[in-house]
């Protein structure tokens, strides 16, 4: 597996938004030193590490997360630990099929998505593919102390591209995010992944 440098950030954590971030570490934590647990850490805390500047302007409203393993396992863990309770639609009776579970951290009050895919809900089968291939290109990003994995900068702008065309490019920090990823992987990528990105 090829890891990529990334940036060892200190944030200033100053205000009233950091705090939640601040929280969000906490959560990031615990799942991993407490519960064993791998995953990838999408958007968020992410944002904060490539624009360490705009972190106290940023919205932390939830915490993505995408397990690196078995997916039911994870869940499962995470009932286990009495901590978080999922928020389940009651006609949905196996929520470990769900694309996607939101959890609530009873210590915190903060609300986890769990992704079950990263980008078959916008590709269908090539989103599977590149699901398999995300742990080929995993980086390690840090802030106040606190280490995490997260999506590879190629990866990275093709999550963001999906994610910001779904949300009509609302979010001023998407577009900014799409520029600093696709000027860390120009002149870099494979093809194929390009033809993904179309």
């Amino acid at each position: 597996k090829s890891l990529e440098k990334s940036p060892n950030i200190s944030v200033s954590l100053v205000n009233g938004q950091l705090f939640f971030l601040l929280r969000f570490l906490r959560v990031i934590n615990y799942i991993e030193k407490e519960l064993g647990l791998r995953f990838l850490v999408l958007k968020g805390p992410v944002y904060s590490c490539y624009f360490p500047e705009r972190t106290a302007y940023s919205r932390y409203t939830d915490l993505d997360l995408y397990p690196l393993g078995d997916h039911a396992q994870f869940a499962k863990k995470l009932l286990e630990s009495n901590r978080f309770i999922p928020q389940i639609n009651p006609k949905q009776r196996n929520f470990f099929a769900l694309e996607e579970m939101q959890w609530i951290d009873l210590e915190t009050g903060l609300i986890l998505d769990v992704h079950t895919s990263v980008f078959e809900p916008y590709l269908g089968r090539n989103g599977l593919r590149l699901d398999k291939e995300i742990t080929l290109n995993i980086i390690t990003l840090e802030i106040e102390g606190v280490k995490f994995n997260s999506l590879g900068t190629h990866h990275l702008l093709l999550y963001l591209v999906l994610h910001g065309e779904k949300h009509f490019w609302e979010f001023p920090k998407d577009r900014l995010m799409v520029k600093e990823a696709w000027s860390k992987s120009s002149g870099t990528v494979v093809n194929d992944f390009w033809h993904s990105v179309r």
